[in-house]
């Protein structure tokens, strides 16, 4: 199935189609990069640096565990580039093999041919050609394994930071109230949950529903960090506490980089932008690159690279404006639809017989085939959907 999603007892059309139509995009490029998936990465880059830099000013936080958390957003920078690597690697693997597989039948049949009319010399090129591909293929395996023991190496390396930062982040916690706690919990207030299980990072949907509601996450913010400095103030420290001042405008830098991380992702996602749009867009995406390398001083992963240089450029040669906007060009309809399919499963697991299911299962999506249908729920999704950020303009 190669990442597409089609499972081995799946035989709907509909799923066939979409294997299809996703490797056929995958091709494509660049085309399928400005989706969640970078905006993910780039919220969470900037998230931890940002949670990173209030507790050394705020939380007082040793030196050991701000090296340890500098660290682990270093290694976080590394294990998603080796994974797009891997991508990368992968997809050229998907095209290279079935030519070898081809010019390997192709050199057996010589071989063959060469065998019946004894012509030792077709015989031995033929025998070379093989080899050659054989060595060819021995590499590829080679590489590929390289590329997921670098993974795999990077992942164990931040299992190890893991346990460690947490060693400080206990022993902290008998002292004073955690500020990075305090920071989780204001985003559950707002219904934005960091998942252990997503290596204890904002998913796609939580990094929406936080740039959703960044003015109201942020108010919150900067009254609990202004609270905590006051405390700090009367704790009598031997060093001085960050002035209200600073924190005025550290807080300020944060709160407008999210509505930058905001505004180009929704500019991003238009479908067929006017020229004002992609003007708009453009701008937007300057100043987040200077909030990213000047004033934040973050680094420039692969996802970053891909919005900041590619998206769109002075020659007008960038993704968004050669294909007429991104918003209907990237994978996002195929992970709906996997949702879909898996809703409806799940409304039949109860059902006995495979055959009984199936029926029920296309029935229901024949169902919600029907135009009238397919406007009202058209109707539901468009009264939810974010407009385009422009407050930033």
């Amino acid at each position: 199935a190669g990442g597409t999603g089609v499972s081995t007892h799946s035989f709907y059309h509909c799923e066939v189609t979409t294997a299809f139509v996703s490797y056929t995009m995958m091709l494509i490029g660049s085309l399928t990069s400005f989706t969640y998936s970078e905006g993910m990465g780039m919220m969470n880059k900037a998230y931890f640096k940002i949670v990173r830099t209030l507790l050394i000013k705020l939380d007082c936080i040793s030196p050991e565990e701000a090296d340890l958390r500098l660290q682990l957003e270093n290694l976080l920078d590394l294990h998603e580039t080796s994974e797009d690597h891997l991508k990368s690697f992968n997809h050229d693997l998907g095209l290279t093999r079935p030519r070898l597989n081809k010019e390997k039948a192709q050199l057996q049949k010589e071989k063959q041919k060469g065998q019946k009319t004894g012509d030792d010399e077709m015989i031995k090129n033929a025998e070379r050609g093989i080899l050659r591909i054989e060595q060819k293929r021995n590499k590829l395996k080679e590489k590929k394994k390289k590329l997921e023991n670098d993974i795999d190496e990077v992942a164990d390396t931040l299992a190890e930071i893991h346990s460690e930062l947490n060693v400080f982040i206990d022993e902290r916690a008998k002292t004073k109230d955690k500020l990075d706690g305090k920071l989780e919990k204001i985003l559950q207030s707002h219904n934005v949950v960091i998942k252990a299980f997503h290596g204890g990072h904002l998913t796609g949907m939580a990094c929406r529903t936080f740039l959703t509601k960044e003015e109201e996450i942020m108010n919150d913010i900067i009254k609990e960090c202004h609270k905590i400095r006051e405390e700090r103030e009367k704790e009598n420290l031997s060093f001085t506490i960050i002035s209200k001042e600073e924190l005025d405008e550290l807080l300020l830098l944060y709160r407008e980089t999210f509505q930058l991380l905001d505004a180009t992702f929704s500019g991003l996602r238009i479908i067929a932008p006017t020229t004002e749009e992609i003007n708009f867009t453009h701008r937007v995406i300057k100043l987040l690159k200077h909030y990213w390398v000047d004033k934040l001083e973050l680094s420039i992963t692969p996802k970053a690279h891909m919005v900041f240089e590619h998206a769109i450029n002075d020659k007008g040669t960038g993704d968004m404006q050669k294909f007429g906007g991104l918003g209907d060009k990237t994978d996002e309809w195929g992970e709906k639809w996997h949702q879909t399919m898996e809703k409806v499963r799940n409304k039949v697991r109860g059902m006995i017989g495979f055959k009984n299911q199936s029926k029920t299962i296309i029935k229901s999506l024949w169902r919600d085939s029907d135009p009238r249908v397919r406007r009202k729920l058209e109707e539901g999704l468009l009264s939810t959907a974010r407009e385009v950020n422009k407050k930033v303009d």
